[in-house]
This record gives structure tokens, C-alpha cells and sequence, in this order.
């Protein structure tokens, strides 16, 4: 709770309480009494008067399409980061994460505490499979870099813009993400290989061919039946070619960029410090995540005391707690929060201004019903009037909505601006509760008795 937030706030209410309250108070004291009483006491409204209540109703409407539309656009997007891929489940994984180099270690030891813990831990019961990886792709601290533009390497061809030797393979748009894994790591993550083969710990030894595996999106890009295994690429500068041998789903997760990065996915080399250990576990033990967590804190704490943990939770909670998916449903909670509250205020407003208008016409429904009106015939008139109402409104806040939804199109994630479950949500929400608005002046206005409403005058 701030104080001077909720000053201004409070100064905010009481400003607006004023000025609205000004007008309908001077109005009132200039009014000639004479006049008044000379009047025959009809209360029906002027026609300026109801213009205006139409108008204010009319921009009530539109103000609730805006925000309803904008509250339904945040909401789709945050669904659509927590479920950041369908091929795979982060479901019955863990990561951990442990600081050698604060601790002291220098590669070769860090090397060898990594292989003797993943050695422990997969001697714990429950636990199906260990790896290790030097970065991760959505963890704190775990990028792994970004590797420049990926060609195809094609033996005689130069592997540059020249073209001299000929026309150079087409360039992969988007630098990639860069992720040295060891052996058993899609296996541990759950990622199904589309093609190919996984890394083995040969192709860490320092004469075996270089060999890579790459996402899906790389590979159609390279070939567009998506067929690349087994070629030659390369990326960024100076650097030798490499084999894939195999090819896996892009890694769709939640970020600030419209189209995920490619990744490509290399073997760990003697000199690469491992960081981050991925840990799957048997579905049995879905359920007891929390227990096996303080066993690995023991395993840990039996190897070195003093090693520090940066890291040991669950893959689905490491991605929730991704900023940009954090963000993302902080952003659809306060959407829905205003958009709910500017429904609720519409729905008040359409009440208000009908029941008022129902008010002002009670000797006019009074003739009517005298004249043979029947129950329908007056609830279909104070409904036709509330229909068009609202129909202009939707149209009105229907464009706003687009245009601002252009506005604000950076901020969303995997919606476009033009969203059509957004629209039929909007348009749903408000004209239902509208006519649940309107019903109820409609329904007393039916029930107006004919000599009363005669006798009222």
C-alpha cells in the first residue's frame, strides 16, 4: 500500500465526484419556480436531454468494447505463453543449477563433480534419466549464445556472399541459439527426434567428426521438405562445417520476438564447463517432485557442502518464472481485472439510463396500454430502442478497439491485433449484458398499470 498513490486516487475520485455533480446542481438552482409550477408535470425528457443520454450511453458501450476486447487479446496471449509447446511436456522434469566457479573449481574439477553427481543421481529410485548441458534455453543465466547466420555447406562453393565459385546456398534468417548438451539430453527433456540420431559421447572426443543437431525450422529452411540430415552447415565466422545428424521440434517458448530463434544443439567438448543438469523423472513420482528435490540437496551436500545451488526446481516452474511469461500473465490478469470492471460499469450504466428513460415516459407507456399495447408490444419498444443503442456502440468500440489493438500489437504474444475470438468475445460479453440491462426497466415498464400511470400526471 503506497500513500501517495492512494492520495491521488482518492483526489482523483473527488475531482471527477465535482465536476460531474457541478453541472446538474447549477442547473437546478437557476430554475424559475413560476415556470415550474405552471408546467403540467410531465417528466418526460426533452429531446436534447435523451440525445444525451443516448450518447452517453452510446460511449459507456464503446469504452466497454475497448477494454473487454483488450482484456480478451492480453488473456489469449498469456494462454498461449504458458503452453509453449505441444510436442513435448515440461511435466516430470527438474534442472539444477550449481556455481562451480564460485566454488573455486576449475573446468577439469568441475567436470568431474558433475560426472560423479549425475553418476549418484541416477541411482536414486524414481529418477529414469540424467544430462548435463553448459546452457538451457529459457533458465536465468542459461543462454547460450547467439551463433550468426547458418548457410548450408556445399564442398566448391564459397561459403560467403561472393559468387564467383557460384551462387552460395541460401542464408537461414535469424541468428540461432547455441546449446552445447551432452549424451542423453532430448531424452531427459522429452524432445522426440523428428530424424536422425541423439548425441553420443564419442562425438565429444576431440577427433571425431563435428556433428550437430538441429530444430525443425532450421531444417526447412535449409531444405524445404524439411530433409536436411546429413548435410553440411555452417554458422557464423570462421568456423568448420558441421554434420547433422539429427533434426528436432523447434523449442516454441515465450519471448519478446514473433518467430522463435532456431537452435541447434552441439556435443560437449573436453573444455566445456557444465552448468546445468536436466533430470526426468518416472511418473510415479509426478507427484512427490518435492521430496526428491531434498534428496538431490543431500546428494549435493554429500559431494561438497560449500557448492552453491543456484538453481533446483521443476521445468514447468522455471518457465512460469521465465520474466517475459511472468509479465505476460501479470499483463492478461490486470486485462481481465479492467475489462470485468468496465463491463460491470457498462451493464450500470445501460441500467441506469434505461430505467430512467423508462421513468420519464410512464404516462406516454400509460397511453399506449390504454390504447391496447400489450405486454410484449412494450417490452419489444423499450428493447428496440436499447438494440440500437448497443449496436451503435459495439461498431463504434469495435473500431477503437482494432485501432488500438495496432497500438498495443508489440505487447501481445502470438495474437495479432486483428483477433477474431477476441472480437465475438467482446461483442458477446457486451450485448449480453446489455440486454440483461435492459430487461429489467423493460419488464417494469411493461407492468405499468394504465390509470395509474394516467393518475400520475
Amino acid at each position: 500500500m503506497n500513500l501517495r498513490v492512494l492520495v491521488v486516487t482518492l483526489g482523483f475520485c473527488l475531482i471527477a465526484t465535482i465536476l460531474f455533480g457541478l453541472r446538474p446542481a447549477l442547473g437546478l438552482s437557476r430554475r424559475d419556480l413560476v415556470s415550474e409550477l405552471k408546467e403540467s408535470g410531465s417528466i418526460m425528457l426533452q429531446p436534447f436531454k435523451r440525445k444525451r443520454g443516448r450518447l452517453s450511453l452510446l460511449c459507456q458501450i464503446a469504452l466497454a468494447v475497448v477494454l473487454v476486447m483488450g482484456a480478451a487479446l492480453f488473456t489469449r496471449g498469456a494462454v498461449k505463453a504458458l503452453r509453449p509447446n505441444s510436442d513435448f511436456s515440461f511435466n516430470g522434469k527438474l534442472l539444477v543449477k550449481l556455481d562451480t566457479f564460485a566454488a573455486g573449481y576449475d573446468i577439469a574439477r568441475s567436470q568431474q563433480v558433475y560426472e560423479t553427481l549425475v553418476g549418484r543421481l541416477r541411482s536414486l529410485p524414481g529418477i529414469k534419466t540424467v544430462s548435463l548441458s553448459a546452457s538451457f534455453p529459457f533458465a536465468e543465466g542459461g543462454s547460450g549464445g547467439y551463433g550468426g547466420t547458418i548457410r548450408e555447406y556445399v564442398p566448391g562453393i564459397e561459403n560467403d556472399n561472393s559468387r564467383e565459385s557460384g551462387a552460395p546456398p541460401r542464408p537461414v534468417k535469424g541468428a540461432p541459439e547455441v546449446h552445447t548438451v551432452g549424451a542423453d539430453y532430448f531424452e531427459a527433456m522429452g524432445m522426440p527426434l523428428l530424424q536422425g540420431r541423439p548425441l553420443h559421447r564419442l562425438d565429444s572426443a576431440p577427433d571425431a567428426e563435428k556433428v550437430v543437431i538441429i530444430d525443425e525450422q532450421i531444417a526447412r529452411r535449409i531444405r524445404p521438405n524439411g530433409n536436411a540430415l546429413g548435410c553440411l552447415i555452417t554458422y557464423g565466422w570462421k568456423r568448420p562445417p558441421y554434420r547433422v545428424v539429427g533434426i528436432v521440434p523447434t523449442l516454441r517458448i515465450a519471448t519478446d520476438n514473433e518467430v522463435p530463434s532456431p537452435q541447434i544443439y552441439l556435443p560437449m567438448a573436453a573444455d566445456s564447463r557444465p552448468a546445468f543438469i536436466q533430470i526426468r523423472v518416472a511418473e510415479t513420482l509426478h507427484e512427490n517432485e518435492v521430496a526428491l528435490q531434498e534428496k538431490i540437496r543431500t546428494v549435493i551436500r554429500e559431494i561438497d557442502p560449500q557448492l552453491p545451488i543456484l538453481l533446483l526446481k521443476s521445468l514447468a516452474d522455471c518457465y512460469y518464472d521465465n520474466p517475459f511469461v511472468w509479465m505476460a500473465t501479470i499483463g492478461a490478469k490486470l486485462a481481465a481485472i479492467f475489462g470485468a470492471m468496465a463491463l460491470f460499469l457498462a451493464s450500470l450504466g445501460i441500467y441506469a439510463v434505461k430505467g430512467y428513460m423508462v421513468a420519464s415516459r410512464t404516462r406516454d407507456i400509460g397511453i399506449r396500454k390504454a390504447l391496447g399495447a400489450t405486454h410484449r408490444d412494450i417490452m419489444g419498444m423499450v428493447f428496440r430502442e436499447g438494440t440500437a443503442l448497443t449496436l451503435a456502440g459495439l461498431v463504434v468500440g469495435l473500431l477503437l478497439g482494432l485501432g488500438i489493438a495496432r497500438l498495443i500489437g508489440s505487447l501481445l504474444y502470438g495474437v495479432g491485433p486483428v483477433d477474431i475470438i477476441s472480437i465475438a468475445a467482446a461483442i458477446v460479453f457486451l450485448g449480453a449484458a446489455s440486454l440483461l440491462a435492459g430487461y429489467f426497466p423493460a419488464r417494469r415498464a411493461a407492468r405499468i398499470d394504465p390509470m395509474e400511470a394516467l393518475r400520475y400526471e
